[in-house]
């Protein structure tokens, strides 16, 4: 099952609730956020494949690294808009 994800950021007052990870149907998405392009990405996952826990991901954009967003991130993910660390919650499943 997939997760629902509450961001925030305290700085800018960005707020999105995302859903991310895999469903049932075994389609799904990772949310990243591109520091160098400012903004968030969604990544299509392949058929059936859980993102793995540090997983290295590139902006489509401009090539660069980019930050996965998800509730268990253990690292601080910067907002795409001021750099502020960003507050992430679990809100519930999707399927």
């Amino acid at each position: 099952m997939g997760t629902i994800i509450q961001i925030d950021c305290p700085g800018c007052g960005l707020s999105e609730m995302e859903f991310v990870g895999v469903g049932m149907m075994g389609k799904g998405t990772a949310l990243v956020v591109c520091e160098r392009c400012q903004r968030f990405v969604r990544k299509q996952l392949p058929d059936f494949q859980v993102p793995q826990p540090g997983a290295a991901y590139q902006c489509p954009y401009c090539r660069q690294t980019a930050v996965e967003v998800t509730s268990e991130s253990t690292e601080s993910v910067p907002c795409p808009q001021c750099r502020t660390t960003l507050s992430i919650l679990e809100m519930g499943s999707w399927d």
